[in-house]
């Protein structure tokens, strides 16, 4: 299974969890490459979960129930994410948030995907990491 590290902070680790045709990496990557200020958005969001932790603000972090969580961003973008032992996050779903309610088929893809990692760590299976420049140094893994 492959994951994609995203960014080691202070308090957490995150990494984006991939499934044919929907990535969190591709949705940032997309952000970084058609829309500048929403791609800095997500990422001050990203940095702040990952060095101090969720806010309490609705409008910024928000549960979605079963275990998994969603990062916003002013601009409409969201990230579903889960957290891990050992003070990791894995991210699931990144997308533009176009509706009030998060839309059922990303709840379900990103409770499946978290089925899905759970399992695969169940098995003691070695976690293929992806975008890491020095695998050495990373303080926590999955």
């Amino acid at each position: 299974m492959k994951l994609f590290f995203l960014k080691e902070g202070v308090r957490f680790t995150l990494y984006s969890l991939e499934k044919t045709g929907e990535s969190v990496s591709s949705f940032i990557e997309n952000l970084e490459e058609n829309n500048e200020p929403e791609f800095a958005r997500v990422m001050r969001r990203l940095e702040q979960l990952s060095d101090r932790g969720p806010s309490h603000r609705k409008t910024e972090f928000k549960p979605l129930g079963a275990d998994l969580y969603e990062a916003k961003t002013s601009g409409g973008s969201r990230i579903i994410f889960f957290y891990d032992e050992n003070k990791i996050v894995i991210c699931t779903l990144g997308f533009p948030k176009k509706s009030r309610k998060t839309p059922r088929q990303y709840l379900k893809n990103s409770k499946s995907m978290k089925k899905a990692y759970k399992s695969f760590k169940r098995e003691n299976k070695p976690f293929d990491i992806v975008n890491i420049k020095d695998s050495e140094s990373l303080r926590r893994r999955p």
